[in-house]
């Protein structure tokens, strides 16, 4: 389960999960800790197994799909870039858990991996918190974005999961249902109020990435 939400921008943006604005947005990792620890959906999550370990290393993204529309696969969006995969430990929660975090290059996975958590910044990212090496699974909801009147728009359920498709390649797919717009309170958007919003809803976006593993970290 993943302990997140956090929407950039109002524009009809981008999906996946993290910094949601995949093309727009850089989220910093402190922000991103504090969204984990503050919009928990579930609780009874132990971490990833030892085993997702194994899928540690930089992959080149060789396809990444998104559909607005429908939750299904959609339209090639690029296929640039680089994932840096690694398994690191929460101590908040005692677990330890599987990210796949964007980098423009091989140096630059690496750099990320070896500054995590501190003073890092990605485009979009993923982070699991069940699983083993085969699938991967986590869900998150998003307060979504407040406006100058207070209103929370857009608030999301997303359900992502990472398959080993075959070795050295990996598949990351979001389901992500909408939920209806909401009045915030006190000027804030809140994750239980954005469940609320959610609820009865059905998946209506998709994200799909390929990505093969090029290198070790």
């Amino acid at each position: 389960m993943l302990r997140s939400g956090a929407s950039i921008t109002k524009e009809r943006r981008p999906l996946g999960h993290v910094s949601r604005d995949m093309r727009f947005t850089s989220l910093s990792v402190a922000c991103c800790f504090c969204l984990l620890a503050c919009s928990s959906e579930d609780s009874s999550s132990h971490g990833v197994a030892a085993s997702a370990q194994e899928l540690s290393g930089i992959y080149q993204v060789t396809s990444h799909t998104e559909n607005l529309d429908a939750c299904s696969e959609g339209a090639e969006v690029t296929a640039a870039g680089y994932l840096a995969v690694f398994t690191y430990d929460v101590p908040a929660f005692g677990e330890t858990w599987l990210g796949a975090y964007s980098c423009a290059s091989e140096a630059a996975c690496k750099d990320l991996a070896a500054k995590w958590p501190n003073g890092v910044s990605y485009e979009f990212g993923f982070t699991f918190t069940k699983g083993d090496r085969d699938q991967l699974t986590a869900s998150e909801v998003s307060t979504g974005y407040t406006s100058a009147e207070g209103l929370c728009s857009e608030p999301t359920q997303e359900a992502h999961r990472l398959l080993s498709v075959a070795d050295g390649q990996i598949r990351i797919e979001s389901e992500i249902t909408v939920g209806d717009d909401y009045q915030g309170k006190d000027g804030f958007c809140t994750t239980d109020a954005a469940s609320k919003a959610v609820q009865g809803k059905s998946c209506s976006r998709f994200v799909g990435i390929n990505a093969t593993q090029v290198a070790e970290l």
